[in-house]
């Protein structure tokens, strides 16, 4: 049963805590605006970055899987890539 008081104290201290959030964000953009754009364009990119690989990655699986079931010997345009890895791998 003394845990119960500690626990909600600690919940107590986090949430007043949260009230000098915004101030301490002012703080930082007033500092310097430029770099704080910069490293939140940084920060989107870097979250957006494994959903476009995933995507890239996919639209290779799909172009094999097109070569594949449509018989064909060479992979689907689709994807312009191809003809470069192609043309570097010939002898």
């Amino acid at each position: 049963m003394s845990e119960q008081p500690s626990f909600w104290k600690g919940w107590r201290e986090c949430m007043s805590a949260l009230r000098n959030v915004l101030a301490v964000l002012r703080i930082v953009w007033d500092s310097g605006p430029g770099i704080v754009m910069f490293g939140l364009v940084l920060r989107l990119f870097s979250a957006l970055l494994p959903v476009a690989l995933l995507w890239i990655t996919k639209l290779i699986i799909d172009g094999i899987v097109h070569a594949v079931t449509a018989h064909h010997s060479r992979c689907p345009a689709r994807f312009g890539g191809w003809s470069l890895l192609n043309s570097h791998w010939r002898f």
